[in-house]
């Protein structure tokens, strides 16, 4: 039997309690001195699961009464024990995003699992672990509850201080916000970076129907939605705060100076994917907002994040991630107010194509706008809007006749790129209204 034996202090016990990270994991059950017994069979590398709550579960299937990152309890004696019933209980454990399976086993009806079990265990990464039922299971659970519920408050104090920082205008001017940080766990010196996913077509998505979406209601939805968002990060980060928002999730994690890594873009846009496959139909997005290098500078971050989300939604590229320092030009058409004064930039630079083409019934805006955004690439514009080149080179022709613009001058391009935007901009707001 592949089998790793844990042993356990009670100082250990507490400090962990009390320094460790702020969710908490499956591999916290090695730390818990009532469960010093505990046999870990496989799945080391999943020991990272979150782990939010502890069940007791008598029979298969058990998927409809767990949720994700539930600790389960499983008794398996007196029923089906064989190997591809206890191959399908660790099977239907992941696959439901439980933390991990407990086996009870009973001395005399099921003494030992089969080797195969730790290794379908290593295999999906998934923590499997054994207990003679003989143990006190009523006060070993209890244990772990307690340690669940001092692990959360531990972590409700630092994310109700996020929260307060967020959503609280005058919270970032308070002269005691230093010491509230550090009371509620929170280093006021670290820099930290700011992430927030957003359900972005949630009342379309309950158009859907129900079989597709597989959920009732909106609060059901949010709370599966905020529970994965824990779930994914959990197996990656050990640091960071969670603040739920209405259809949006902000992630703060501590960062260096010079702000995350590579490895971090990548895993948030793991994540969307994820969640999308999760939800089908659903648009997920996730924005980043600038480095936090003050507390003070968290609002500003958040809302940098939101704007990312709501810019992103105005164009066609759908991109899952946003980085609000990279969008450029579209960051200063947002913080534009006088949309008027938007217009007439237009008018003045395409204004006549834009009354030419409405005049004559012709396209030669698009024609504009696609040879812009194929960086001017004459063969490439004529190939998708299916022009012979010739006929491309003569409505380019026609296009400097009408503006009176010479789309080959380096002013005239910048003029006409921002004309461009600004147009596309504008259509986006009018449609959001």
């Amino acid at each position: 039997m592949h089998v790793v034996h844990y042993t356990h202090s009670i100082d250990c016990a507490v400090c962990t309690v009390f320094r460790r990270s702020k969710m908490t994991h499956c591999r916290d059950l090695l730390s818990i001195p009532s469960l010093r017994n505990l046999q870990l069979l496989g799945g080391k590398k999943g020991l990272s699961r979150p782990m939010n709550w502890v069940y007791f579960i008598l029979s298969q299937p058990f998927g409809n009464w767990v949720n994700y990152g539930d600790l389960i309890f499983y008794n398996p004696a007196g029923r089906d024990t064989s190997e591809d019933m206890l191959l399908s209980a660790i099977q239907e454990a992941e696959l439901c995003g439980l933390a991990g399976l407990i086996f009870l086993l009973d001395p005399d009806l099921l003494p030992q699992l089969p080797d195969s079990v730790a290794l379908e265990a290593d295999r999906l990464a998934f923590p499997v672990f054994s207990l003679s039922i003989t143990e006190n299971i009523n006060n070993i659970s209890r244990d772990i509850i307690t340690y669940i519920v001092q692990s959360n408050l531990q972590e409700k104090r630092g994310t109700s201080f996020w929260k307060k920082l967020l959503f609280e205008e005058a919270s970032a001017e308070d002269p005691n916000l230093l010491t509230q940080a550090y009371i509620n766990g929170i280093n006021p010196r670290q820099s930290y970076c700011l992430y927030l996913f957003q359900f972005c077509n949630l009342p379309d998505y309950f158009k859907l129907p129900v079989q597709q979406r597989q959920v009732a209601d909106p609060a059901a939805l949010l709370s599966g939605f905020y529970s994965k968002i824990r779930f994914f990060l959990s197996g990656e980060l050990t640091n960071y705060w969670l603040v739920e928002h209405q259809e949006s999730c902000a992630v703060i994690l501590p960062v260096s100076p010079s702000g995350p890594t590579t490895q971090s873009t990548q895993l948030f846009l793991s994540i969307v994917q994820k969640l999308e496959k999760q939800y089908p139909g659903a648009r997920i997005r996730v924005a980043k907002g600038s480095l936090i290098f003050t507390l003070e500078q968290a609002p500003r971050s958040y809302i940098e994040a939101q704007r990312a989300i709501y810019i992103e939604n105005l164009y066609p590229e759908e991109l899952p991630y946003i980085d609000y320092s990279k969008l450029g030009f579209q960051r200063l058409l947002y913080e534009i107010s006088d949309v008027e004064l938007l217009r007439r930039y237009v008018e003045d630079t395409i204004g006549s194509l834009l009354l030419y083409d409405l005049q004559n019934h012709t396209d030669y805006y698009l024609t504009l706008l696609t040879y812009y955004r194929q960086m001017r690439n004459l063969t490439q514009t004529a190939q998708i809007l299916n022009y012979h080149r010739n006929s491309m080179i003569l409505r380019m022709q026609k296009i400097e006749e009408i503006t009176g613009l010479d789309l080959s001058d380096h002013n005239h391009f910048y003029n006409i790129y921002v004309a461009l935007e600004i147009y596309e901009y504008l259509k986006k707001l009018e449609n959001e209204t």
